[in-house]
């Protein structure tokens, strides 16, 4: 009797494995023809899809040298660091050293910051006379990630204003860039320090951190979760999601009119709340 019961379930499991083995032949055969057909229409790198070579490599050895400078160096480019918080924004603590790094040159590159927690040459709250203020408002783009201090942004900027105007007139660039703000830190930084300084000019390099894609990762059930990982891995998933239009759900990766729009009026109102507290002033803003 006992024998008798052991066989279904014996062929049961051995048809099971042949599914899964049949299963697993077909969409390797399918995964393989796809490759094929890309590879052939377009590039080798198509073989690579769904691994971390398949990224666009312009020159590998470059690349291996920002891997390997990256994993010695990447924790010791304190120049990401600021931890002195002033109500919604943070900025960096007065007279601190900090260090970048060239990623491309592996040059390490000193950082100053002066007594009032900016990065650049000391300045005072009152003006000189004959003396044009500009405050440089932005993130880590006007901080200048990877620029010596007198090759940031606003350093140039002062040195091209001063070289075209005559003896009467000079021109001081205040470069209030702090790394990861938003515009809306923006604001609240100017309000709170920019304006005391009674710029003539102000300008705003900035946008990208008001941009910061949607986090859909908790709504994501375990079919999408699978769905996804499967659509990043393999070409014939992503064919078939091209071929049917399918949606899918990426963790980090979702930008859609909606959410594009809130974003856009979130950095638009800080924005021409920034050029009323300028205009308030009888000050210019400038959008770089």
């Amino acid at each position: 009797m006992q024998g008798n019961l052991s066989r279904p379930s014996n062929k049961l499991f051995s048809v099971i494995k042949y599914i899964l083995f049949l299963t697993i032949t077909v969409v390797l055969v399918f995964e393989i023809g796809i490759r094929t057909y890309y590879t052939l229409r377009t590039t080798p790198r198509a073989w690579l899809y769904g691994t971390h070579a398949y990224r666009n490599i312009v020159n590998s050895r470059i690349e291996k040298q920002r891997k390997n400078w990256k994993k010695k160096h990447y924790t010791d480019r304190t120049v990401e660091i600021h931890e002195r918080k002033l109500g919604d924004y943070t900025k960096f603590f007065p007279n601190e050293h900090k260090i970048d790094q060239n990623p491309d040159t592996g040059k390490v590159i000193e950082v100053k910051i002066n007594s009032q927690g900016f990065r650049g040459k000391e300045f005072t709250t009152a003006k000189k006379n004959g003396v044009i203020r500009v405050i440089a408002l932005g993130a880590s783009s006007t901080f200048g990630y990877y620029n010596e201090d007198e090759t940031t942004y606003p350093a140039q900027l002062e040195a091209i204003l001063n070289n075209r105007c005559d003896n009467d007139i000079h021109f001081e660039v205040i470069n209030f860039g702090i790394p990861h703000l938003n515009s809306k830190n923006i604001l609240s930084l100017f309000e709170k320090e920019g304006m005391a300084l009674k710029p003539d000019f102000v300008t705003i390099y900035a946008g990208s951190n008001d941009s910061l894609l949607k986090d859909t990762s908790s709504h994501m059930n375990l079919v999408q979760k699978i769905h996804q990982l499967l659509h990043n891995k393999l070409l014939m998933v992503n064919f078939i999601d091209y071929i049917f239009e399918s949606e899918i759900k990426k963790p980090n990766l979702v930008w859609d009119k909606e959410y594009a729009q809130i974003r856009s009026d979130f950095f638009i109102e800080n924005l021409a709340a920034i050029n009323k507290a300028i205009q308030s002033q009888k000050g210019k803003l400038i959008v770089a």
